[in-house]
């Protein structure tokens, strides 16, 4: 759960990625570098609905895979992560 001033200022999900893998790690990293802190976890508990893995392989994984080490290039820094979320 979140505040949606928090999800808008890190950019959410990032809908460019598709089927199987690396968004939530994205996730992690931009609102990490963009809000200066890591995640907070609060006690309680959540939900989630359980969904078969897909295939980690082919070139649908390989787009998400590239993307993905944009979002590691530009966890130096905030102008970095901007450019690779906001597309500023």
């Amino acid at each position: 759960m979140t505040r949606a001033s928090s999800w808008r200022s890190h950019g959410g999900q990032d809908e460019r990625f598709r089927g199987w893998g690396f968004e939530d790690a994205a996730w992690y990293l931009a609102h990490t570098t963009l809000l200066g802190e890591a995640p907070r976890r609060h006690e309680g508990m959540v939900f989630a609905l359980h969904h078969q893995a897909e295939v980690r392989e082919g070139p649908q994984y390989d787009a998400n895979a590239a993307l993905m080490q944009r979002y590691r290039d530009a966890a130096v820094g905030e102008d970095a992560m901007r450019a690779v979320v906001f597309g500023a």
